[in-house]
């Protein structure tokens, strides 16, 4: 898994892998918004409090990010944060 932090609390990358979870627990990471329209997140097999939001769009610079998309991932982004947890976004190849 390629990542990069952007702040204390926002991490954006590619798409983690169910081995990649301890990683990204142990990170402080709480919740994974995964943007890719063709693949829902993998299970969390360990169970490790992740939780994870799909929001579903095109990896597309011609098809820009549905507004109502933008906003549900926006406001779960920072009610994590609230709680002073971290997020990881990620599409389908990263940043």
């Amino acid at each position: 898994m390629d990542y990069s932090q952007i702040t204390d609390w926002l991490y954006i990358g590619t798409t983690p892998q169910p081995d990649d979870y301890p990683l990204l627990h142990s990170l402080g990471i709480r919740l994974v918004i995964n943007m890719r329209v063709e693949k829902r997140p993998a299970p969390d097999p360990q169970d490790n409090g992740l939780r994870f939001l799909w929001l579903p769009t095109f990896d597309s610079p011609l098809i820009p990010i549905p507004i109502r998309a933008l906003q549900r991932g926006v406001q779960e982004a920072l009610d994590t944060i609230e709680e002073g947890d971290k997020v990881y976004v990620h599409c389908a190849a990263g940043a």
